[in-house]
């Protein structure tokens, strides 16, 4: 494969973020409901959100699977923050 061309002339092959049309909304809630499904079973998720993004969104598998990695990283400190302040199961209770 050959090597990306320098950040100077990268530009973006995909759409603009904005403005959300009925699609990016669609794939979004598709996103969001994956992410918990793959959190709530323990699985990292990537088998879930690499073919929604290459469906979905139309990305290539290039770009699909770093985005899924940073979607799975998002979950991973989402659940730290949700269980962070939860006592520990087997800690003895006054």
């Amino acid at each position: 494969t050959p090597a990306p061309p320098p950040l100077s002339e990268a530009v973006c092959a995909h759409k603009s973020l904005l403005p959300l049309d009925l699609h990016d909304t669609v794939g979004f809630s598709l996103t969001i409901v994956a992410s918990a499904l793959a959190s709530g079973s323990g699985i990292g998720g990537g088998g879930l959100l690499i073919p929604l993004l290459i469906l979905v969104f139309g990305f290539p598998e290039r770009r699909a699977t770093p985005l899924s990695n940073v979607v799975i990283l998002g979950g991973a400190v989402a659940n730290l923050g949700f269980n962070l302040c939860k006592p520990h199961p087997s800690r003895r209770k006054p």
